[in-house]
């Protein structure tokens, strides 16, 4: 079957009409591509944060700042380069902090998330303590994901 080269619908058409054996192989040609691509973005991106670091970070400092966002022109091309900050706290000087303030202050600064490792649940035995992490506890259930294994 030949496919058409047109639009997304005539791929979902075609694919319709396809045996088992022949969506497989779509699916594998189709992975092959993924990842060819996004090894081709990732090496693309290498050369621009290789021609263009300098000059952004630069850029970025000379309005006194250590991110943010600038655009590069060369060559009549215009790069976009943003530098993003992730902030990391340390658990354990926040639960000191936290220990030494009001629960209102607490409350106000702080978000506070509470969870129970699955494995712990399912380990717990006492039948009131479990019936009160039962009630605290919702399961969603994910959409089918469906893939062919890589072994066929």
């Amino acid at each position: 079957m030949k496919l058409k080269k047109n639009t997304v619908k005539d791929l979902a058409d075609a694919y319709k009409t396809m045996s088992i054996v022949r969506l497989r192989e779509m699916y594998a040609m189709a992975v092959e591509d993924v990842n060819r691509s996004k090894k081709n973005m990732d090496l693309i991106k290498a050369e621009l944060s290789t021609r263009f670091s300098n000059t952004a970070l630069l850029e970025i400092a000379s309005r006194g700042k250590e991110h943010g966002e600038c655009t590069i022109e060369q060559d009549g091309v215009k790069v976009v380069c943003e530098v993003g900050q992730k902030v990391t706290w340390d658990t354990e000087k926040l639960k000191a902090i936290a220990a030494s303030l009001p629960a209102e202050t607490v409350q106000r600064l702080m978000k506070v998330t509470i969870t129970v490792p699955e494995r712990v649940y399912h380990s717990v035995t006492e039948k009131d303590l479990l019936d009160k992490l039962t009630d605290a506890r919702t399961v969603r259930i994910d959409e089918p994901k469906f893939s062919f294994p890589a072994s066929e």
